[in-house]
């Protein structure tokens, strides 16, 4: 009679088990469809947010560019020179070369000679990332010729460069 009694007893705990284990996949497979269901208002959201960090960025880069434009010429030649990694004051001549008006087109050019001192040779990399940095971050300010000479050394990474920029500015009426 004992052993009926722990027989009883295994089954009632075994269904008494059975009856959590279904109560809890069920509270699961709950929790499934309410995430199931929140996923596209997630993905909504998270393109919401996507769009709104690339409008915040484009609003940033407008601002530097803004900054950018307000810059003297030669302060932004410094500047980006610097961010080249070449050290504008203590390297670099800026040489104005005079003025060129278009009263057809409405403008008005002026470009520059970027000499360096002494032959000052350059990191061709550094060069590249200079050239790069003009032409980009400004729509006021282009590299119209640039020259670029190896010095007879071994050393195939340093160039000596002559660079000529023109600013573009609207004629004033």
């Amino acid at each position: 009679m004992k052993d009926m009694d722990w027989v009883k007893f295994i089954l009632l705990a075994s269904v008494v088990l059975c009856l959590t284990g279904a109560g809890l996949y069920a509270y699961q497979v709950h929790d499934l469809e309410t995430l199931k269901n929140t996923i596209p208002t997630c993905q909504k959201k998270l393109t919401d947010i996507g769009r709104l960090s690339a409008e915040v960025d484009e609003r940033k880069m407008e601002l530097e560019r803004d900054k950018r434009q307000e810059l003297k010429p030669n302060q932004y030649i410094e500047q980006q020179a610097n961010n080249a990694g070449i050290s504008y004051r203590r390297h670099l001549i800026l040489k104005p070369l005079g003025e060129r008006k278009n009263q057809k087109e409405g403008y008005l050019d002026r470009p520059y000679e970027i000499v360096p001192e002494r032959k000052q040779k350059f990191d061709r990399r550094k060069i590249a990332k200079f050239i790069f940095n003009l032409e980009v971050n400004t729509n006021r300010l282009k590299v119209t010729k640039f020259t670029l000479d190896q010095p007879n050394t071994n050393n195939y990474e340093e160039w000596n460069m002559i660079l000529e920029v023109t600013e573009r500015a609207p004629l004033e009426k």
